[in-house]
């Protein structure tokens, strides 16, 4: 059957501080013309005193940019509630009011066909309890699964959903029962995969402990699978992420796979005969994206002449131009802050613009507060702790961190992405000599309070001790999967 015209259900547009992605986002859901839209924007943190101006910014794309006939509901906080407790509380707002509805976020921008399409499923599912939720996104590269024009899995995919809420009302933002559910056996027969077992495993078990990390989506995905619920997910993509970027919360580097990908018209819509998972289309996510194989690491390292330090390098940098480096980048640097200027740092290469240096064993071959940017992509694990050269010890992954700080400016950012403890991706590699947990930043970084001092400073007076030479304040620290990430700011007299 056609997608029809059916009336755009009710939608939820959650913001905060991107009037850029935003005022997108809005303009995506334009044409769709919702009678009823809702919109929810966190508060600014202020210990980011710059905060407040973007959440202000957004607030006014937001009036300006609804221009259709509709409903507008506005849950606007005046304080920060993070991640978690914001989206999470917003949805439930919007259930209390909606039996039915769409959740944009808002770096989401959707296809057209995504609201049709949701608005048919909305109506053919909504007594169905076997579905929980209708998902727009596709990570299948091009497969198409099923003969419907969309199959069902039981993973949940957030960017551009809808649900009812008779789903959304077993949301357990505690997992207060996952201890149980743990215990009882029941991801054995969840989960055939050992690698995706682990996976959500370990990522359950530190959101009941630690409450870490600070979002919502991974409590949404343990009730609907806890429950035996699926999701509907198109053949086609219906939803591209256009936020990877330093605003971000939690998508930080714009060429990752899936940023940015394309969207495509659906066109017919046919419906599967059975309502039934694929198990094929959740393994080849699970093995392209959740654990995908580690890359190949060179086995031989060229140690440095100590005696012959490497010229530090001079950079062109126009006026107003940014310059970032990615260490350990391997042959292709990343960019996860949009400078302008961008090099590269590895062991060895022979691609233009990347330079060799063998980190933690050489200092790096930059100027003193020469850097706006630095980030270590799945590096860091890589560095030993200490080693034995030429007779003597040293300790290259505290070297390189004091290097990291030395060539940045005052106030430069430092984003490192490497698997950590607990996660099995921390072991599994045979050259994964460096396990990082989330307390081995406070070694090298203070915490921020609320009123924007720096608060724990035992971690970075140890890490002193063990032969530091700097300060960071930690910006952020997440898990994204298997992965740790960290944004460090770089403080020195000068900040």
């Amino acid at each position: 059957m056609p997608l029809t015209s059916t009336a755009t259900p009710a939608v939820l547009l959650l913001a905060w501080r991107r009037p850029h992605t935003t005022r997108q986002v809005i303009d995506a859901i334009r044409p769709a013309a919702p009678q009823r839209l809702y919109v929810a924007c966190d508060g600014p943190n202020p210990a980011r005193p710059e905060e407040a101006e973007k959440v202000a910014a957004t607030q006014a794309v937001i009036e300006a940019a609804v221009d259709w006939p509709c409903q507008l509901e506005q849950r606007y906080s005046d304080v920060n509630q993070g991640c978690r407790l914001g989206v999470s509380g917003a949805i439930s707002w919007f259930f209390e009011q909606e039996e039915e509805g769409i959740i944009l976020e808002d770096d989401i921008v959707v296809h057209p066909d995504f609201f049709p399409y949701c608005a048919d499923l909305l109506d053919r599912y909504r007594h169905d309890t076997r579905v929980w939720a209708i998902s727009g996104d596709n990570f299948q590269d091009g497969q198409w699964r099923g003969s419907g024009s969309y199959y069902f899995s039981h993973l949940p995919h957030c960017w551009g959903w809808a649900s009812w809420r008779r789903a959304w009302r077993h949301y357990d933002a505690e997992l207060s029962s996952w201890p149980a559910f743990r215990d009882s056996g029941a991801l054995s027969h969840l989960f055939s995969n050992g690698a995706e077992r682990r996976f959500w495993a370990s990522i359950w078990e530190r959101l009941h402990r630690h409450n870490q990390p600070d979002t919502w989506d991974y409590q949404w995905i343990y009730t609907v699978m806890a429950n035996g619920g699926l999701a509907a997910l198109p053949n086609v993509n219906l939803a591209t992420n256009i936020g990877f970027d330093a605003d971000s919360t939690h998508t930080f580097n714009p060429e990752a796979r899936i940023a940015h990908l394309p969207t495509a018209a659906l066109g017919e819509l046919l419906h599967p005969a059975h309502v039934l998972r694929h198990s094929e289309a959740d393994d080849y996510f699970v093995h392209q994206h959740l654990a995908p194989p580690a890359p190949a690491m060179s086995s031989a390292i060229p140690l440095p002449d100590p005696t012959s330090p490497r010229p530090r390098l001079q950079v062109a940098v126009n006026e107003g131009e940014r310059l970032a480096v990615d260490v350990g980048c391997g042959g292709k640097p990343r960019n996860p802050f949009n400078a302008e200027r961008l090099i590269g740092l590895d062991v060895m290469t022979n691609q233009e613009g990347v330079y060799p240096c063998v980190i933690g064993y050489e200092p790096l071959p930059l100027h003193d507060s020469s850097v706006d940017f630095i980030s270590a992509f799945d590096f860091i694990e890589h560095l030993p702790r200490t080693a034995v050269v030429n007779g003597q010890l040293i300790n290259p992954f505290i070297d390189t961190m004091s290097e990291i700080w030395r060539v940045l400016k005052p106030g430069g950012l430092f984003f490192a992405q490497t698997p950590a403890y607990p996660s099995m991706a921390a072991f599994v590699d045979p050259t994964h000599v460096n396990v990082i947990t989330e307390g081995t930043v406070s070694y090298f970084a203070r915490r921020q309070g609320l009123d924007g001092t720096a608060v724990d400073p035992w971690g970075l007076d140890l890490g002193h001790q063990y032969g530091f030479r700097g300060e960071f304040l930690l910006v952020n620290q997440w898990w994204a999967g298997t992965h740790l990430c960290w944004k460090l700011q770089c403080v020195k007299g000068e900040s």
